[in-house]
């Protein structure tokens, strides 16, 4: 193995550190980890850049029967600013793909979501997962719908996640990357398996 091969490998394995570390501090920081029992419902779809993001959805209680669903909403906002209910996503497994997602949810401000998928293996070890190509931390972009957020991660292990409003992105990123939860925009984040 060549020199530039071996940086580039070590370059690999210290952004996957770093993604896993500030993950760790974010969560062990601060951060809503109590679940409340509430009926959701509101949600998102797959991000389309023409369509407009500027105000907030809230979706119908519509289920598609390809996901197992809980009764209440799993992944929670760090803290509801609004004190209005937004942030709070029930987010659904697919019966036969651990790779997809249904989230049905209320969004704040803005018409579309930002999913961060998360590898939990217990309260000390929370894993932010990596995007391959930069290091960085692995997100995608959906636009709200009424009929919710259909997200697909091919290929990721991954059993909870942060979710953010469009705008916040990359503030989001950002925050994951430095550890420092001060520097955290309006998320919300859980766990929906084991």
């Amino acid at each position: 193995m060549n020199t530039a091969m071996k940086s580039r490998e070590t370059l690999n394995r210290f952004w996957v550190g770093v993604a896993a570390v500030t993950g760790l501090m974010l969560f062990s920081a601060c951060g809503n980890t109590t679940y409340r029992s509430e009926q959701i419902t509101a949600g998102s779809s797959s991000y389309n850049p023409s369509v407009s993001t500027d105000s907030a959805v809230t979706v119908d209680d519509t289920l598609d029967a390809n996901y197992t669903c809980p009764q209440s909403a799993n992944t929670l906002p760090d803290y509801d600013y609004k004190n209005d209910g937004s942030g709070k996503y029930t987010v659904c497994e697919k019966k036969d793909s651990t790779a997809e997602i249904l989230i049905h949810g209320k969004t704040s401000e803005y018409g579309a979501v930002c999913v961060f998928p998360v590898q939990v293996i217990d309260e000390s070890h929370i894993y932010v997962k990596p995007d391959v190509a930069t290091g960085l931390p692995m997100v995608t972009c959906y636009e709200a719908t009424k009929r919710g957020v259909y997200a697909k991660f091919a290929g990721v292990r991954f059993n909870a996640t942060f979710i953010v409003e469009y705008q916040y992105a990359n503030a989001m990123r950002a925050c994951l990357l430095s550890g420092n939860y001060y520097t955290c925009p309006n998320y919300s984040y859980g766990r929906f398996r084991n």
